[in-house]
């Protein structure tokens, strides 16, 4: 100990918002940025409330040309009084810091109270959103900043653990025990040497809860991840939540997805374009499971137009949207996901309602409203499709009324409205149109009289049988009989020997007596 000094005994606090503000100072902050800005949108993680604005330099140039000026009318014997009225009002503005400035920060300087500078707002603001601070948490302090509808963000993205609190237990925790191996019914003491200001919170449960969301500390904060780390933090996979509990557990599109990627990034010879854009900008991060781990717009030219290689080589693609390939390929989640993000497939709606209806599922008038939605649908794709094959500019939002009237005022289409060689060509292609149909007629009607030509035929065919049939049936019959009248002669002469043979004895037996 140093002579003069005082050993001073601070306990310990949660300093949650830095340099010794409150929670009060905080939703002072937020109630007048928004009073300033009008909502909270523009309130970026960097921003910090400036400090309280008394005036800045002052402008030597614009005291340079005011003297001048007053200056030149003494000596031209005008009267001065009027701009040194003005130039005395311009001083005392910038003293007073009310000059116009085109800064907008500096303007904005002046309506910030003192006391509420320095306070990092913007970060304070993203920790509140994420639930690193205990804000949300208490339902007190969640009605404060509901009364001045302050946005709280992506709910999905909401951690209802207050990390910090917990990371400073569970920090205090390991200075004193050496691991992070809690029992869940563990709460932390208030007697030495566990710091007081976390007297009863409930370690053991908070622990479970963390465990239990890995894989949304994975998806959302991964900077987390890391300060869990440097505790030696231990995961346990098998208490692991899936990352939306809602949507059950994972599947094996979702598992395919994790471990090799989205079918879509499974690209044969990319140019050298696609894969710096795919490395600078990696995987689409949004807020919705494995659906989210690509960005189609990346790769939507290379899928739907064919990828010019390298080398030169264009990479033929079937002629499918792109939910239509992952259905086709096996990948029924990953397809309805596309539809929810990008739209839904004309070709696949139809083939839904086509197999609900002989389901019974839908009714046949819901069958035809909803029918006649996708082939509209698909018909304003194909239109789409062959406007940009014909070098006319198409935006995603054209419908199929304002594609046509851009084809219609195409000059290259006024001008072939006036082409008599076009005018035959469109005449011989229709006449070839007609007699294409009149040729398919012709083929349908052979065909008919064909199949009615072989009905006739196995008709007469089947006739002949059962007759052939019917008489052998009546030959049977006859053989019949005749076995049977052969079979009672044979029988009458042994019947005729018998008696001869009885009248016999019957003699012989006559003459004895």
């Amino acid at each position: 100990m140093t002579k003069g000094t005082i050993n001073k005994q601070i306990p310990w606090f949660n300093d949650d918002f830095g340099e010794d503000f409150v929670f009060e100072d905080v939703v002072e902050a937020l109630t007048v940025y928004k009073d300033n800005h009008g909502s909270f949108d523009g309130l970026d993680v960097d921003f910090v409330v400036p400090e309280p604005s008394f005036g800045g330099d002052f402008d030597i140039e614009a005291s340079a040309d005011a003297a001048a000026a007053i200056a030149k009318a003494e000596r031209m014997g005008e009267d001065s009084d009027a701009l040194i009225a003005a130039e005395i009002e311009r001083m005392e503005l910038e003293m007073a810091g009310d000059t116009e400035s085109e800064d907008s920060d500096d303007a904005d300087k002046a309506k910030w109270p003192e006391h509420l500078a320095g306070l990092k707002l913007g970060s304070i603001t993203q920790r509140i959103r994420d639930g690193s601070l205990e804000v949300k948490h208490l339902a007190a302090r969640k009605k404060q900043l509901d009364k001045i509808n302050f946005d709280w963000g992506d709910e999905r993205q909401f951690l209802d653990v207050p990390f910090e609190k917990a990371m400073c237990a569970m920090f205090a925790y390991f200075l004193v025990r050496g691991d992070l191996f809690v029992y869940e019914d563990f709460v932390m003491p208030g007697d030495k040497p566990w710091p007081t200001a976390l007297a009863g919170f409930e370690l053991g449960k908070t622990i479970k809860r963390l465990r239990e969301l890995q894989n949304f500390f994975e998806a959302y904060h991964p900077e987390k991840v890391r300060l869990l780390r440097r505790v030696e933090f231990m995961w346990f996979p098998d208490l692991a939540l899936p990352l939306n509990p809602e949507e059950g557990p994972e599947s094996w599109e979702d598992t395919f997805v994790e471990g090799v990627g989205h079918p879509f990034y499974q690209m044969n010879e990319p140019s050298v374009g696609t894969i710096e854009r795919l490395t600078a900008n990696g995987p689409f991060n949004d807020a919705d499971k494995t659906m989210s781990h690509y960005d189609y717009n990346e790769v939507a030219e290379f899928w739907e137009r064919g990828d010019i290689t390298d080398v030169g080589k264009e990479s033929e693609r079937p002629d499918w949207r792109p939910a239509e390939w992952l259905w086709f390929n096996g990948f029924d989640q990953l397809s309805g996901e596309h539809e929810d993000r990008y739209g839904t497939s004309a070709g696949l709606e139809m083939m839904r309602l086509i197999e609900q209806f002989h389901a019974g599922g839908i009714s046949e008038k819901d069958f035809d409203e909803r029918g006649v939605a996708a082939i509209l649908q698909w018909e304003e794709e194909q239109l789409k499709s062959e406007a940009i094959s014909a070098g006319i500019e198409v935006g995603p939002d054209d419908t199929m009324e304002s594609i046509i009237e851009r084809i219609q005022n195409d000059p290259e289409c006024l001008a072939l409205d006036d082409d008599p060689e076009y005018k035959k060509l469109i005449e011989a292609e229709i006449d070839a149109e007609e007699a294409r149909d009149a040729m398919l007629q012709k083929m349908e009607a052979e065909a008919e009289e064909a199949e009615m030509e072989v009905e006739e035929e196995e008709i007469d065919a089947e006739y002949e049988e059962n007759y052939e049939f019917e008489q052998d049936e009546v030959e049977e019959e006859d053989d019949d009989d005749d076995d049977i009248e052969f079979e009672d002669e044979d029988d009458l002469e042994e019947e005729e020997v018998d008696e001869e043979e009885e009248d016999e004895e019957f003699g012989i037996e006559e003459e004895e007596v």
